[in-house]
């Protein structure tokens, strides 16, 4: 295994982390987590000083991985999308993102995705499925195939989910994806190829996916958003207040961070401080989440 800057290998698959945008939260922290004690804040702060843009703000990455694995190219979310866009707009970062660019850097064309796989609807993670072209639009990745799970299609298109959540940008980004011919909608979990595995986690959307990485003995997940923020590895009960289903969302990141401890896997989150590459430790009883720094800290893992 090796890490170089923002990408790692996993026997024989790269992923490479790519940021779309560095955003400050327009909520407070204690609205966006409201079950962390307001004394825990100050030990974060310390220790994670990436993570805030004030003392009680949060700033996180917009990030999404982009991994090789047997010939094939998959990306994984496609971040906020253009400037000017309603996504961008209402995240309140007209600017936009510029995944594209990053995919440029990284060495690759759009036309060379084969597999878009959305984790789940949410806004920030769906924001260049499409480009628009006057009153039509067209797939950002003319040759990928979607991946949407099922669940998260049939819940983000209930008119009543989307009036409560305001899904207004569902137009723009998500529902053409079926006419245009290029959604492909799943159930329960799915193998993309023998080392990559899109793994059902629901709780923070129904139909929210991971990602399982496994190859030569060595493995590695792509969270989405079981896991945004490290208060979170240190008490996975702490809930996030965009979890449709707190308690489901809870479960599951207990089950899925036991299981990344007890295997050694490496974790890679969206919302974790760019690139997002970690790994477990335990300190003083407890659990957290350690950026991983260069090739020799990489290679202690092995």
């Amino acid at each position: 295994m090796k890490m170089a800057e923002s990408q790692i290998t996993v026997g024989n698959v790269e992923v490479i982390g790519l940021s779309d945008a560095a955003l400050d939260h327009r909520l407070a922290l204690d609205r966006i987590f409201p079950s962390v004690p307001a004394e825990a804040w100050e030990a974060y702060r310390q220790t994670y000083p990436a993570t805030f843009g004030g003392r009680h703000v949060w700033h996180f990455n917009v990030g999404c991985y982009l991994v090789r694995s047997q010939g094939r190219t998959l990306l994984v979310d496609t971040g906020l999308g253009p400037a000017g866009g309603e996504i961008a707009n209402s995240l309140q970062a007209p600017g936009g993102g510029c995944l594209f660019e990053e995919l440029r850097s990284a060495g690759y064309r759009p036309e060379e995705v084969d597999v878009v796989l959305l984790t789940h609807l949410h806004r920030d993670h769906v924001g260049w499925n499409l480009r628009q072209e006057g009153s039509s639009c067209r797939l950002s990745f003319p040759r990928a195939r979607y991946i949407v799970h099922q669940a998260d299609w049939d819940t983000f298109h209930r008119p009543e989910v989307q009036e409560a959540l305001s899904l207004t940008y569902l137009e723009q980004a998500i529902t053409p994806l079926q006419r245009l011919g290029g959604l492909d909608l799943i159930s329960g979990d799915l193998k993309i190829t023998d080392e990559v595995t899109a793994m059902h986690t629901p709780g923070h959307t129904p139909g929210h996916m991971s990602v399982i990485i496994a190859s030569r003995g060595h493995s590695a997940v792509i969270t989405g958003d079981v896991v945004v923020h490290p208060a979170q590895v240190a008490d996975a009960d702490q809930s996030f207040v965009y979890d449709m289903d707190v308690e489901a969302a809870r479960q599951t990141r207990h089950r899925l961070l036991e299981r990344i401890e007890a295997e050694g896997m490496v974790m890679a989150g969206g919302h974790l401080p760019e690139p997002g590459f970690g790994r477990l430790v335990r300190a003083e009883g407890g659990r957290r989440w350690e950026a991983l720094q260069d090739q020799r800290e990489w290679s202690a893992l092995v």
